[in-house]
């Protein structure tokens, strides 16, 4: 089994109402979070905010605790992905994976139904209530 980190970019709208940052993924176009490889000599916060701002052009402040892990196969081979929240302060206008990848903000009930995995979705749904134990 491989061991990812990946990050779940969230801001307040100007309804107060949080919002998360999908990205398309680069092979089947599947809306995920920013996801990776830990890469070496970094912890695995350090690797999702680095994930976030490759593959979403997001950076911010990410939470120290993670809020679960999901699993998913990709070539045959299975993936465990550790998600941290990541509080989104700056939103790039062009970034490295621009040119394959799509990004969109939803309110979680709406990235409930763009999401396949269903353990991502799991996470998600527990997304806010985490927010309230561990505000960023």
């Amino acid at each position: 089994m491989h061991h990812q980190a990946g990050a779940i970019p969230f801001r307040k709208n100007e309804k107060g109402e949080i919002e998360v940052l999908l990205v398309t993924s680069a092979y089947l176009g599947l809306w995920i979070f920013p996801k990776g490889n830990i890469a070496k000599g970094m912890t695995e916060q350090e690797s999702a905010l680095q994930e976030a701002l490759e593959e979403a052009g997001v950076t911010g402040k990410i939470s120290n605790e993670s809020i679960g892990f999901y699993t998913y196969t990709k070539f045959d081979k299975l993936y465990t992905v550790s998600l941290f929240p990541l509080k989104v302060k700056k939103i790039l206008k062009n970034w490295q994976e621009s040119s394959f990848r799509e990004r969109k903000w939803a309110q979680i009930p709406e990235a409930l139904n763009l999401v396949e995995n269903e353990e991502l979705k799991a996470l998600l749904s527990s997304f806010a209530d985490f927010l309230k134990c561990y505000p960023l």
